[in-house]
């Protein structure tokens, strides 16, 4: 529930090419409610950037899922 112990945790070894998939569905929650995740994102973001990364949305069909029942 701690944002900088999860953005801690998250850039703990990563490495240029890692992919980290954040879920804020069923995430730990902070005492107003809002997933914990979200909290630690800008401070996860900070850190990327110091490390000399760059965060990136992923391209093609994982960005953009097919909608259901289509077709």
């Amino acid at each position: 529930r701690d944002p900088a112990r999860i953005a801690a945790r998250l850039s703990q070894g990563l490495a240029a090419g890692d992919v980290l998939l954040l879920h804020d569905g069923s995430a730990a929650r902070t005492a107003t409610g809002r997933p914990a995740v979200l909290n630690a994102l800008p401070r996860l973001l900070d850190r990327i950037a110091e490390m000399g990364l760059s965060a990136l949305p992923l391209p093609g069909p994982l960005a953009n899922p097919p909608e259901e029942n289509a077709g």
